[in-house]
């Protein structure tokens, strides 16, 4: 027999949110409301973990993007896999905030009304056919169509706001957060 010892510390103001996703076919794709998501657990009926991968989109520009750019063309989207705007992107070390997406029911289109170095990351210079991943949108990799149960604490629904990049000063210490 294996002993837990439970320990832990109180998240103040974190608000975990759960929730029973219809799997419609094998493969399916899920687009959570909030801006972005961080996935604490998602299970199958069986209790089994699900298994999930954030949905991509591919940088399709001609040069390497600088850091100062607010709009970004792209290819390799899955069609109806995001919303029209208002999530978040991460992208390498960098979160993005995308204001709009000129194709989110297609695979390429234009991501308009950046807002670069969202949530305390810093703006930096990306390849101009690098990775986004997602943040609010999962593909379910399992092969099956049963629900699955989601466990998330959303991101916040403004990009300016907490740095969650800060580290404690002292180790063990709770980083002051602005």
């Amino acid at each position: 027999m294996t002993v837990v010892t439970k320990y832990g510390f109180p998240l103040v103001g974190v608000q975990f949110k759960t929730a029973n996703v219809a799997c419609a076919a094998q493969n399916d794709d899920v687009v959570f409301d909030d801006a972005g998501v961080q996935v604490i657990c998602a299970r199958l009926n069986t209790g089994a973990a699900a298994t999930i991968t954030r949905n991509t989109l591919t940088a399709g520009e001609s040069a390497t993007i600088a850091p100062t750019a607010t709009s970004i063309a792209y290819t390799g989207g899955v069609a109806g896999a995001r919303k029209s705007g208002g999530y978040y992107c991460r992208w390498d070390n960098e979160i993005i905030f995308v204001g709009a997406d000129s194709g989110s029911a297609a695979t390429t289109g234009t991501l308009t009304g950046i807002v670069r170095g969202a949530l305390g990351s810093t703006p930096t210079s990306h390849a101009s056919t690098s990775t986004l991943y997602i943040m609010n949108s999962f593909n379910l990799g399992d092969n099956q169509t049963s629900d699955v149960e989601f466990t998330w604490v959303a991101m916040p629904p403004d990009p300016r706001g907490p740095d969650f990049t800060k580290a404690p000063s002292t180790p063990g210490s709770i980083p002051s957060v602005t």
